[in-house]
């Protein structure tokens, strides 16, 4: 059976957004064997960011599937150095797919017509679903193999995050002072990652001088103390993990609440999954960069900016 490796370096958001891709060329050819090589690119921690409990459903669900715990940081430079230029190339009689290249209109694989009407055209889950033909036979250029790959309507490019229960967290939330709730994601990193504590410290007066009587629940410990307002990582203790889990369980909590207030970066963007795509209880108040809202509402049209309610 062919092997297929698919790789990344730990970038939450790129996994994300991949995932359906995964889920389709997993399911639609079974006489293919496709492990997972999800590596940490960056410099510094004491554990490997997998992220690998996104692939827990597939896992568990199909098998020709399986995770191996290989840095090919550490064991294959040439692969390491090349990997944001390189999209699918064959090593010996292996298989590679770069999960962070397969995001990027700029290499092979894309149609120039998606490209030229919009410049970050995997941003449109309608022009996810063409990619699809397209990269189909850019694999098969590369490889002589004809794979299945294909999806019915944009639904299908959305990804599904693994179920958890949260029976716990529902609870814990009930039992708050009150009976409104805000999440404010006031992480670092991403598309917005250039904000400051200031920033945050504004947003903050914000909620408390225009909601009455709400708990604010916030993905990262801030400076601010307010009896109404808590960190997941204490409330729930639910703090970073290597696997992933830990955003899963944000988003699940913030799609809980009344209101999210939100800037775009990788562990943001699980509010948008298939998981709730239905969820019209939920105010999702965008806070970050108003160039961005355009790429948001390919994913949520109802997301609104702050600046537009003031």
């Amino acid at each position: 059976m062919q092997k297929i490796i698919l790789y990344e370096f730990g970038h939450n958001g790129d996994l994300f957004h991949v995932m359906p891709f995964i889920e389709i060329i997993v399911s639609q050819n079974p006489n293919l064997f496709f492990t997972f090589h999800i590596i940490d690119g960056f410099t510094g921690y004491d554990s490997t960011l997998d992220f690998h409990y996104l692939f827990h459903d597939i896992i568990n669900k199909y098998n020709n599937t399986n995770i191996e715990h290989y840095d090919i940081h550490k064991n294959n430079k040439n692969i390491w150095n090349n990997s944001h230029h390189a999209q699918t190339f064959i090593i010996d009689d292996c298989i590679f797919i770069n999960l962070f290249s397969v995001l990027l209109p700029s290499l092979n694989g894309w149609n120039a017509d998606l490209i030229n009407n919009n410049s970050e055209p995997w941003w449109n889950l309608d022009n996810r679903v063409k990619w699809l033909s397209y990269y189909k036979d850019y694999f098969f250029n590369i490889t002589k193999i004809n794979i299945n790959l294909s999806a019915i309507s944009r639904l299908d490019m959305m990804t599904k995050l693994p179920r958890i229960n949260m029976d716990e967290h529902i609870n814990i939330i009930k039992n708050l002072k009150y009976k409104t709730n805000i999440f404010f994601y006031n992480q670092y990193g991403g598309w917005d990652y250039n904000h400051t504590v200031h920033e945050d410290n504004i947003i903050f007066e914000y909620i408390l001088n225009h909601y009455n009587d709400v708990n604010i629940i916030t993905s990262k410990k801030s400076d601010i103390k307010h009896g109404s307002i808590y960190c997941v990582e204490t409330l729930f203790d639910n703090k970073p993990t290597p696997c992933g889990k830990n955003l899963i369980i944000n988003a699940e909590i913030a799609n809980l609440c009344n209101i999210i207030f939100f800037r775009l970066n990788g562990g943001t963007e699980f509010i948008f999954s298939k998981n709730y795509v239905n969820n019209t209880s939920t105010e999702y108040i965008y806070i970050g960069n108003i160039q961005y809202l355009s790429r948001i509402h390919n994913l949520r049209p109802n997301v609104i900016h702050l600046d537009l309610i003031k």
